[in-house]
């Protein structure tokens, strides 16, 4: 190479990540037809024996890029189906697309518009793995599946006892005018909120004008099978700390 002249680096990179993209492709084609039944077996839900089809060509994208990989069909009659064993060891059942690249799809379209992943990913490994569309067709079957296995997740764990937290507040409010004294009448309203901070659930209320005592009493209600840590005390910290402190739970 002439020491002068200059090198088009890019160029030479983008050739050579091309060859090693089509050598890689080729050895990935070859090891997965090689897996690849002697016979199509029987068909997995009727169990009865499919009709070998002999092998069909099927376009597969990857992450080197596009290959074509010869797969042996069966046919079942009773169900009317055609199966390939090696598909469904890939992970390609009705599908183009290997689920390596599927994951690159589904986390680049994570951060971007399907229009720029689609972009993006061109210029990245080199070749168009598939279009806008059928992007946001394989994240959308993505997150139906994560949601379908975390709804069975949390389904399946047994409920906590719930423990809640506690806080209270009071303020005084305007009532009204006492006709007698020409003056407003204002209450004090007392405020408590609880919410597990265990679980992602809306918190509930507690309001009332009544004393400290009968408000504490109302938290602590035995129909309620709540657990309370109370946390803090504002209104009238002395009374309240009456009716709460024998139950207190530390």
């Amino acid at each position: 190479m002439d020491a002068k002249v200059t090198i088009d680096s890019g160029a030479e990179e983008e050739l050579f990540r091309e060859i090693g993209q089509r050598a890689a492709a080729e050895a990935l084609a070859k090891r997965w037809e090689s897996g690849n039944p002697e016979s199509v077996g029987d068909c997995p839900e009727c169990g009865q024996q499919m009709k070998n089809l002999g092998m069909r060509m099927k376009e597969v994208q990857t992450l080197c890029g596009p290959i074509r990989l010869h797969r042996r069909m069966g046919y079942c009659e009773q169900c009317e189906k055609t199966l390939s064993v090696l598909d469904e060891r890939l992970g390609l059942k009705d599908t183009g697309i290997t689920p390596g690249l599927q994951r690159i799809i589904c986390r680049t379209a994570l951060e971007m518009a399907y229009e720029s992943t689609e972009a993006l990913l061109k210029d990245v490994l080199g070749f168009k793995p598939c279009s806008a569309r059928e992007m946001e067709r394989i994240a959308c079957k993505h997150g139906k599946e994560i949601e379908r296995v975390s709804e069975t997740i949390y389904t399946r764990r047994p409920p906590a006892k719930k423990v809640y937290s506690v806080s209270i507040d009071g303020t005084m409010i305007p009532g009204l005018a006492d006709p007698e004294k020409h003056r407003i009448v204002w209450h004090e309203v007392k405020l408590a909120t609880a919410t597990d901070v265990r679980d992602l659930e809306m918190p509930f209320y507690v309001a009332s004008t009544e004393k400290a005592e009968g408000f504490g009493l109302r938290l602590f209600n035995p129909d309620i099978s709540y657990r309370f840590y109370c946390v803090c005390a504002i209104v009238h910290v002395y009374c309240v700390a009456l009716v709460l402190a024998p139950r207190h739970i530390v």
